[in-house]
Formats: structure tokens, C-alpha cells, sequence
């Protein structure tokens, strides 16, 4: 579980578009998201939500599922917020305190009045904390369900290799194809080369349809009638053979 404060310049303008209401936004009140939204000890944050919620009912249905009196979505954090404070050293003393992620989540980077990103990134150093300020962009990178996403990588690693083992294989088996031709010139009669090379090709052809297979670039109707076409050419090469028995 995560813990994140939200500025209120993230809020005010969560609502004017809907990929990050729904991203964002809305999965701290889901029940089934594991991420909380901070809130101080002395409730200073949740009265500056209450307020802009006077003027904007979807942040006003919001707080409601938030303070769900069975299951809160805030986790309080255990710092008493003073009366003469800024809102931006608020949500820092906040995140500062929270543990074991100290991240805030702001509309912009460009929203600090009163303090500085340290060094260039996107920290602000405060109490000797190090606070970790998200954007909206970066707030949806971050929410992003990880172990969904997990889960299609691994199938789409499953079902599609990776170029380079791809193309390893494929060059072993131009390898191995070239090597018995090699040993076909010495050791096989002129008549049958011809036969080993159209094998080793009809060979490969197999190989390649079952990686486009594999790959799900290939139906299984036109796989079928590759096999097919693959297996029709058997009897071409004994009828080529001219010391095949039958033949004579």
C-alpha cells in the first residue's frame, strides 16, 4: 500500500478531464485499491477539501465515499498541522511524515510558490525529507494496477519472442542447414544435392510458420494449409530420386 498526499492544485483540476478523474482520482475511494490518500492528524487538509467542495459536487460525492464511516480511504497521518501555515508546506509536513513513501501529487510542477526542486528533479527537500512531488501525468504512470500489467507482459512474452532469440534461432538453423550441405558435397552422390537442398528449405519454411504461429500472426486455417502445401512436396522429392526403387 501507498500512501499519497493530494494538493489541492491537483484537485481543482483533476475534473477537467476524465482520464485523470477515473485514474486517478476516483480509485482512492474504491474499496478495492490499496492506496490511500493522506490526511493530517488535526484535519487542516480535510477542511481545505470540505471548502473547495462547497462549489463542486463531484469533489463534494468524493469526500462522502472518502469518509466512509465503515472503511476510510484516509490514512491519518500523526502530525498536528499549525493554524499559521502555507498549504504548500502543509502537504510537505504531511508527506514528510508519512511513511514509508513521502510523495505529493500536484496538477503541475509549476504550481510551487515558496519552495524549489532539489538539484533539478522532481524533489523538494524539506526537514530533511526528501518529498517526491508527482504530476498528473506521472500520478497515472504511478496508480497504473502493476500486477495487471505484469500479467500482460508476461503473456505477451508468452505468446510473442523476443527479436533477438527470434532471429538467434533462425540464424542457427541457417547454420545448421549450410553445415549439412557442406557435408552433403563430400559425402552424398551430385544427384542427391539438389533433394538436401530443397529438404533443408522446406524444412525452414516449416519453422517459419510455426513461429508466425506461435507469434498469432498466422490463422490456424493458413497454418493448415502451409502444413499442407509443406507435406504435398514429399512425394516431388522421392519422384526426383532417380535410384528410388520404384522408380525403375
Amino acid at each position: 500500500m501507498a500512501i499519497y498526499t493530494l494538493s489541492m492544485n491537483y484537485i481543482d483540476g483533476v475534473g477537467g478531464n476524465q482520464s485523470h478523474l477515473y485514474n486517478v482520482f476516483l480509485k482512492f475511494s474504491n474499496p478495492e485499491c490499496e492506496h490511500k490518500a493522506a490526511m493530517d492528524k488535526s484535519k487542516k487538509l480535510l477542511l481545505k477539501y470540505a471548502e473547495a467542495a462547497r462549489n463542486n459536487n463531484d469533489l463534494q460525492t468524493w469526500l462522502g465515499w472518502m469518509s466512509n464511516k465503515q472503511e476510510s480511504h484516509f490514512e491519518v497521518i500523526d502530525v498536528n498541522i499549525p493554524d499559521d501555515i502555507s498549504d504548500e508546506e502543509m502537504y510537505l509536513m504531511i508527506a514528510a511524515a508519512t511513511k514509508p513513501y513521502k510523495k505529493v501529487i500536484v496538477g503541475s510542477h509549476q504550481c510551487w510558490q515558496h519552495y524549489e526542486y532539489f538539484n533539478g528533479c522532481n524533489k523538494i527537500i524539506y526537514n530533511s525529507n526528501e518529498i517526491i512531488v508527482l504530476d498528473k501525468e506521472e500520478a497515472i504512470l504511478e496508480l497504473k494496477d502493476k500486477s495487471f500489467q505484469n500479467v500482460l507482459i508476461t503473456q505477451t512474452m508468452d505468446k510473442k519472442n523476443n527479436p533477438w532469440h527470434s532471429g538467434s534461432f533462425y540464424l542457427f538453423a541457417f547454420l545448421a542447414v549450410l553445415a549439412a550441405l557442406v557435408v552433403s558435397a563430400f559425402y552424398l552422390p551430385a544427384y542427391a544435392i539438389p533433394l538436401v537442398i530443397i529438404a533443408a528449405l522446406l524444412a525452414l519454411s516449416v519453422l517459419g510458420a510455426f513461429q508466425l504461429r506461435n507469434d498469432d500472426r498466422l490463422s490456424d486455417k493458413s497454418f493448415l494449409s502451409l502444413m499442407g502445401m509443406s507435406l504435398k512436396q514429399l512425394p516431388f522429392l522421392r519422384k526426383s530420386n532417380p535410384e528410388d526403387p520404384k522408380e525403375k
